[in-house]
């Protein structure tokens, strides 16, 4: 009789909640996927939820880690502005430092995006052999002081430089012959501005590359590549070209710079100088270098390559040591600057999260100057911001004191943003008891944090570093390869539909066609999946509770001989059917508030259809805290709610809906926010 009485009583635990609850994940999955909001139109794309048991964390993100380029950005490049030797090639504007004037583009490849409007008659001449420039030499040597090579004036200096442009990658061309499909962005605008000047890449053969050159095809021979990865920042070829063996170097600025030769190197404070302006603008620079072997210097250095072969286990590790020694004596012979834009919609998505009290953190590869430009483009960075800076060099326990007594004069009104470079973040994420006094004292206080000059592993540890230290919800997005790490690191990962490949989105939780798309993932449907799931589960225990109860009671009456109350049918079904619909039609179509409203239609038309609300689409990151603080969960501050900013705020909406036009109501409504 016991066990009887205790097994009827057992109706108290909603073993069906299960079930019904992966049944509503499913659903709103499916709702996400079919999103039109979330729909990239050109490419006929919808987002994709790969991940629905992770829903309702959508509605509880505190921290957001975002690449930038291809994220941020639009990853279609424009090839803006060179230096080569002592000559600026480009826009005479932005070096007078007057307002450039934007060009119209004379080439547009709709397939791949990318635009060409660089345009220079003085380049166009020195390459066509019409003039030879001013006189400008660069001398090549080995480390006895021997002299093996020289340019002697811009022209040829130009040469080079183009040759390294259209041999030095790793693209192919396309049937069509005029389009390059290559492992970047970066690296195929390169060799596309390059067979805009007259030097086009045509085809690799077993002998060597073969370029037109002013309309002439020429096969030049390559000796050796070292290819592009994210830990050496660089790529060069070896070639013998007019009987003389050069190898032709590109990477990031840092790299090259600190790769130059002791010889003198005429034009590199001006570099510099372009470097920190190009930077500014928030372009994305690639330095270039040369330098020039003898025939027994490279004998030697084959030889040892050829020795590898026998150590297949270390060939790889050993190839980039020997390649580090071979990559430096460099001889600088010139910069790019290439213009990533802004995709649409991230300024004000950013704001909103910041507004949301969602940390957001930028985590790329560029120098501190471009990521500080961009951050200010895209309001990660606000002019009302307090800026604290951790670079290369510093001392971080000193920093760390410096730091913490800033942020203990914060207001509530004040808001600061971290600019930290790639070296000092390492030690961080290496230090353990470190990086989790600047995470609790620091990181956690500022309303953005901009990373720079990090490699793909680091982007994983700070993530790590974000989530094992903090008990927050994190959540990381990005579109390439090189995202992967932090996207996988984080609770939620969020791949983007890119030019760079699957692998971020084939790695990711979600998968998205735009960084925008992120502002109704988290605040329409996170929120509403955090807040239909946690009712839907209290909900779940009530009925469970009021249908046993009455039976628990009459166990008292029946002198707990296990009689039931109810039919037997009705004890099996209750949770099966009789009350499984309602909870999951609630679970999967409320809406306590929507930025889309139902209307008459205009234009003569007929019916009524949606039309988006902006004044009601501005409470929402007012309303995200729900989710952050788990208020649904905690029944104290539910039952002192009324004086909490979110029902103040649904309460103003309520009003909203009835005085939409109303100006004062507004400015009403937003010094309430800003009360303390």
């Amino acid at each position: 009789t016991f066990f009887t009485t205790w097994l009827i009583l057992t109706s108290m635990i909603p073993i069906s909640l299960i079930i019904t609850m992966e049944v509503v994940k499913m659903i709103q999955a499916y709702m996400i996927d079919k999103d039109l909001d979330m729909k990239d139109q050109k490419e006929n794309r919808f987002s994709k939820a790969f991940n629905s048991a992770l829903n309702e964390e959508l509605g509880q993100v505190e921290y957001i880690f975002s690449d930038k380029t291809g994220t941020l950005t639009s990853n279609v490049m424009e090839f803006k502005y060179c230096f080569i030797g002592n000559t600026f090639f480009g826009d005479e504007e932005f070096i007078q430092r007057r307002q450039t004037i934007a060009r119209r583009p004379t080439y547009i490849n709709k397939k791949t995006g990318f635009t060409y409007s660089f345009e220079d008659r003085e380049l166009n001449n020195l390459l066509e052999g019409l003039a030879d420039g001013s006189e400008q030499r660069i001398v090549f040597g080995n480390r006895e002081n021997r002299v093996l090579f020289t340019l002697h004036n811009v022209r040829e200096i130009a040469e080079h430089f183009l040759l390294t442009l259209s041999l030095c990658h790793e693209c192919i061309v396309e049937s069509n012959g005029v389009s390059f499909q290559g492992p970047s962005p970066d690296e195929v605008t390169l060799v596309d501005a390059a067979r805009h000047l007259g030097y086009n890449f045509r085809r690799t053969t077993n002998f060597g590359k073969v370029v037109q050159i002013n309309g002439e095809e020429h096969e030049i021979e390559v000796l050796d590549f070292f290819e592009f990865d994210s830990a050496r920042k660089r790529a060069s070829i070896v070639i013998r070209h007019n009987g003389i063996i050069k190898m032709l170097t590109k990477g990031a600025d840092s790299i090259i710079l600190a790769r130059l030769s002791h010889f003198e190197q005429p034009n590199l404070e001006r570099t510099k100088v372009l470097l920190d302006r190009f930077s500014l603008e928030g372009l994305r620079t690639l330095c270039f270098g040369m330098r020039v072997f003898t025939e027994e210097e490279w004998s030697d250095i084959k030889r040892t390559l050829r020795s590898l072969q026998s150590y297949a286990d270390k060939v790889d590790r050993t190839r980039d040591f020997i390649s580090d020694q071979v990559e430096r004596d460099l001889m600088l012979i010139g910069c790019t600057a290439v213009e990533d834009k802004l995709q649409d919609g991230v300024p004000e998505t950013i704001a909103d999260f910041i507004q949301a009290n969602i940390k957001v953190w930028m985590l790329t590869g560029d120098k501190l100057e471009t990521a500080e430009n961009i951050a200010y483009s895209c309001k990660l960075i606000q002019p009302d911001f307090y800026k604290l800076y951790l670079t290369d060099g510093s001392q971080l326990s000193s920093s760390l004191s410096e730091f913490s007594r800033a942020l203990k004069l914060k207001t509530s009104t004040d808001k600061y943003s971290f600019i930290a470079e790639g070296k000092a973040l390492l030690e961080l994420a290496n230090d353990k008891e470190l990086g989790r006094s600047y995470l609790e004292e620091v990181f956690s206080k500022c309303s953005s944090v901009v990373c720079c000059r990090m490699s793909p592993k680091q982007k994983g540890d700070i993530v790590r570093l974000v989530k094992s230290n903090t008990n927050k919800i994190t959540l990381s997005i990005g579109d390439g390869a090189n995202d992967v790490n932090m996207i996988q690191e984080a609770h939620i990962g969020i791949g983007l539909y890119g030019k760079e490949g699957m692998r971020a989105v084939q790695a990711s939780d979600y998968g998205l066609v735009d960084f925008k798309s992120l502002w109704k993932l988290l605040f329409v449907h996170g929120r509403w999946s955090y807040i239909r799931i946690s009712e839907m589960i209290l909900y779940f225990f009530y009925k469970n509770f009021t249908f046993v109860l009455p039976q628990f009671y009459y166990a008292f009456y029946n002198g707990f001989s296990s009689q039931t109350i109810y039919e037997d049918y009705y004890i099996t079904f209750f949770n099966l059917f009789f009350t499984a619909f309602p909870v999951i039609v609630r679970a999967v179509l409320d809406q306590d508030v929507y930025y889309k409203q139902w209307s008459t239609a205009q234009s003569g038309g007929e019916g009524k259809a949606l039309h988006l609300n902006e004044e009601i689409k501005r409470y929402y990151p007012h309303l995200y805290h729900v989710g952050q603080q788990n208020l649904i969960f905690k029944f104290v501050q539910q039952l002192e709610k009324h004086n909490d900013l979110g029902l103040r705020v649904l309460c103003d909406l309520d009003r909203n809906l009835l005085h939409f036009d109303g100006r004062d109501e507004l400015q009403h409504q937003q010094s309430e926010w800003n009360r303390p």
